[in-house]
């Protein structure tokens, strides 16, 4: 099990980029709804400001550093070899860990020539 780091009182989870992936992949091949959060500075900021968003924060299965303050940070503390785990480049690594694994991904939303498109793709 990972550990967390709390910076501003959000416990930020301590895994590598692929740590993130490989934890994500293990909730989906057993079918576990869990909540994620890629979190940047900004984020913990409004988290601090507003306690309903800050406890969504806290309540979370996982929370990336997505954003190198947040890394820096996390240094800081005690996690010296912490990376940056940006959600943009999650999900593209989650879709081809979940292509490898055979687990199937579900996109809610955008508009029928969207979706048509990432279907394509």
């Amino acid at each position: 099990m990972s550990q967390a780091v709390s910076v501003i009182g959000v416990p930020i989870t301590a895994l590598s980029f692929e740590g993130h992936v490989d934890r994500m992949l293990e909730w989906a091949s057993r079918r576990e709804s869990r909540v994620v959060c890629a979190a940047n500075a900004h984020m913990l900021m409004e988290a601090h400001r507003r306690p309903d968003f800050g406890a969504m924060l806290r309540a979370a299965d996982l929370v990336s550093p997505d954003g190198m303050p947040l890394v820096w940070m996390m240094r800081r503390l005690g996690t010296p070899q912490q990376e940056r785990v940006a959600g943009m480049d999650l999900l593209p690594a989650l879709c081809r860990g979940a292509a490898e694994r055979g687990i199937s991904v579900f996109f809610l939303g955008s508009t029928p020539e969207i979706l048509e498109r990432m279907r394509a793709r």
